[in-house]
């Protein structure tokens, strides 16, 4: 069950990195700026997703590894959240800055969760399942490229609220 839950959450982060990536010319629009200033969101959850990695692993050391993909699983929905409603692109850029920092202690504090959980003889088995599923996640976020389309049209929004929904149910860790 813990595998689960943690590739949930993972599948979680990694649905947030590219969320807003089909949807820039409808933020754009719906904020009167242009693509190119827009285009930096992708940046702006990118860069904090790389760099709070290395900081995340040792945190995850001192104050729990649970704790802090619950922390990291939190915030990621409350950044969603705050994304979804963001009266201007200053509280957007910053709520996907944030999302990012949160995004990044997810994968790698969830693997070595894993690592500390599974005994030897089984570790390279579960961290093969864990792994394998991000196949599956391409696959998922391939096949949404419909609804991102969808929500193009509809608004960008009510997309982010959708997304927050299913991050929101994934955010447990045991």
């Amino acid at each position: 069950m813990l595998l689960f839950i943690l590739a949930l959450c993972g599948f979680s982060g990694a649905l947030a990195t590219r969320l807003l990536d089909p949807l820039i010319t409808s933020i754009a629009s719906d904020f009167a700026t242009s693509v190119s200033v827009v285009a930096l969101l992708s940046s702006a959850f990118a860069l904090p997703f790389g760099l709070s990695q290395p900081l995340l692993g040792p945190a995850g050391d001192g104050f729990g590894k649970a704790l802090v993909i619950k922390v990291a699983a939190g915030l990621l929905a409350l950044c969603l959240l705050a994304s979804a409603l963001a009266p201007d692109l200053t509280v957007l850029f910053i709520s996907r800055v944030l999302g990012g920092v949160a995004a990044g202690g997810i994968m790698p504090v969830s693997m070595a969760l894993i690592g500390d959980s599974f005994p030897l003889a089984v570790r390279q088995v579960a961290m093969s399942r864990y792994g394998r599923l991000y196949p599956v996640w391409a696959a998922y976020r391939g096949e949404r490229r419909r609804d991102y389309r969808r929500m193009d049209r509809m608004a960008w929004r009510s997309g982010m609220r959708g997304r927050l929904g299913r991050h929101g149910r994934s955010g447990r860790v045991p």
